[in-house]
């Protein structure tokens, strides 16, 4: 990589002790959900450029959609990049397992299938050059 301006958090299992240590090592701040900064204050100090308000301000091309699935705080990155090809990145919302797209629903963690419904139902008439899917599952 040749260079990173945000690293964007997705869901609350990426706030690890890495996390922090990835942040030093690029230099760079983190963004992600504000309902992350609670976490984040436990287990790492909060940079002062770091953006956790729920806007992500530093891209205006970049949007996020919640998606409470997997677990209660988990967000999908929409981003339009400058040559015109627009990205999703959809974390562990929808994996591929044989090929065949699931998502998980996780209730101990907080997921809500209502909510991922409606989610799912918003993503799917979005126009995507390029769907970036979880390697982690499946």
């Amino acid at each position: 990589m040749s260079r990173i301006d945000n690293p964007y958090v997705n869901h609350n299992h990426e706030i690890t002790d890495g996390l922090g240590n990835s942040r030093k090592a690029f230099g760079v701040p983190l963004a992600g959900q504000w309902e992350y900064a609670i976490v984040l204050c436990r287990r790492h100090a909060i940079g002062p450029n770091d953006d956790l308000t729920g806007t992500l301000s530093r891209l205006d091309e970049l949007e996020t959609m919640h998606t409470a699935e997997h677990t209660d705080k988990n967000v999908c990155y929409r981003y339009a990049s400058r040559p015109g090809k627009i990205y999703l990145f959809v974390g562990e919302s929808i994996y591929p397992d044989h090929d065949v797209p699931k998502t998980l629903l996780t209730k101990a963690r907080g997921g809500d299938k209502t909510i991922l419904v409606v989610t799912l139902d918003h993503m799917k008439p979005l126009q995507n050059n390029v769907v970036l899917l979880s390697v982690a599952l499946g």
